[in-house]
């Protein structure tokens, strides 16, 4: 599974700070890691409802038109981690996109937070679902994927990282 849509209540948006995002963390590509009481206490109810724990919060910042290298978080290809992503940016037209692997790469490499991934070619990959969405949603960060920002606008995605993995299947059931 690569997306599970939350339907609960968690407020209209996940940071304590309501400060518009642009202002908070620019426009440029960027990723930055936050402290989790950064996050807003309906969300942190909300994870704590459904058995989850926060490990970390990280912010994705995508600018106009970006494309993003397709990769997997982690250090292994489907390691069962999950994200919970939401969309705080007033870009209203990107797309998530999610892949199986062809071909097998074994290229471990570290951005700039010092967090593991592995990226992959256009070439060892094969689309398998896509999605947009609004609010929050679990999605799956263990297989390929990758986010395109077609929009004029600058996209601002707080990701909410789990203690928790390969919980996912038990719970959508």
């Amino acid at each position: 599974m690569y997306f599970y849509k939350i339907l609960q209540d968690w407020g209209n948006y996940p940071l304590i700070d309501t400060t518009d995002p642009e202002i908070l963390f620019g426009t440029k590509r960027d990723i930055i890691n936050l402290p989790v009481n950064v996050l807003s206490v309906p969300v942190v109810n909300g994870i704590n409802a459904l058995g989850l724990t926060v490990k970390e919060v990280q912010i994705f910042v995508s600018p106009p038109g970006l494309k993003m290298a397709l990769h997997t978080d982690g250090d292994s290809i489907d390691n069962g981690l999950y994200a919970i992503n939401w969309i705080i940016g007033k870009s209203k037209t990107w797309v998530m996109e999610w892949f199986s692997l062809i071909n097998k790469t074994d290229t471990l490499s570290y951005n700039k937070i010092d967090r593991k991934f592995i990226e992959y070619t256009e070439d060892e990959c094969k689309l398998e679902y896509s999605k947009y969405w609004n609010g929050p949603a679990i999605v799956n960060i263990s297989a390929p994927h990758r986010i395109i920002n077609v929009s004029a606008q600058c996209r601002i995605c707080v990701s909410i990282r789990l203690n928790e993995a390969n919980f996912l299947p038990k719970f959508a059931q």
